[in-house]
């Protein structure tokens, strides 16, 4: 798992959230940045639906996990680049 500090700014990711009074959710969107303890995002899509195109911000602390595709590909047995392309269509 990369840190917060440790991201790109522009790159997608797969964010894991546990938001005081609700269920913990991942979601995909497009580092921005941070400024102070506050994360900024856009592109943020959640259950394969694009719920906002534009920035989003949300507390850091929120995030209990971040992942690349490459992460999330390397813990799979692909054996097709197919199988790749359509998780490459799920995720993006």
């Amino acid at each position: 798992m990369p840190s917060l500090s440790a991201l790109t700014s522009g790159q997608r990711y797969l964010f894991y959230k546990n938001a005081p009074d609700s269920d913990p959710t991942t979601f995909r969107a497009n580092f921005i940045d941070i400024i102070g303890t506050t994360l900024r995002i856009s592109k943020y899509c959640e259950n394969n639906v694009n719920t906002n195109s534009r920035m989003v911000t949300m507390p850091t602390f929120w995030i209990t996990n971040v992942e690349t595709l490459d992460e999330i590909t390397r813990k799979q047995m692909l054996l097709l680049p197919e199988d790749i392309l359509l998780m490459i269509d799920e995720y993006v």
